[in-house]
């Protein structure tokens, strides 16, 4: 793990936001019946909509837990949230769940 960057976030899985938009767009619903609005994607680099993630990861399994499914993979659970006219966004793209004492007084 590397130090905080200029903006005092914790570099540990570096995407830029085209990356994170890229992912969500092949799962958006052609029409939302439901926005879930998160804060960011954590530092730790488990993004929601990334396929080859695991179906346990916290925030994917409550939710998946909502719609009462149980997927064998992080594919067929983000298509089945996609089918339900689920989406997930995000309201910043750079993770804020590390953001140090220094960076958190600044905003």
């Amino acid at each position: 793990m590397r130090g905080p960057n200029q903006k005092g976030l914790m570099e540990l899985s570096e995407r830029k936001r085209s990356e994170y938009l890229d992912l969500r767009h092949r799962y958006e619903p052609r029409r939302a019946k439901l926005v879930v609005i998160a804060e960011s994607p954590p530092a730790s680099g488990l993004y929601f909509f990334d396929p080859t993630g695991s179906p346990r990861e916290p925030l994917f399994a409550a939710l998946m837990k909502q719609l009462r499914l149980s997927p064998t993979s992080k594919e067929e659970g983000l298509r089945e949230f996609q089918r339900n006219g689920w989406v997930l966004v995000d309201a910043t793209y750079e993770p804020v769940n590390e953001l140090t004492p220094d960076a958190v007084d600044r905003n």
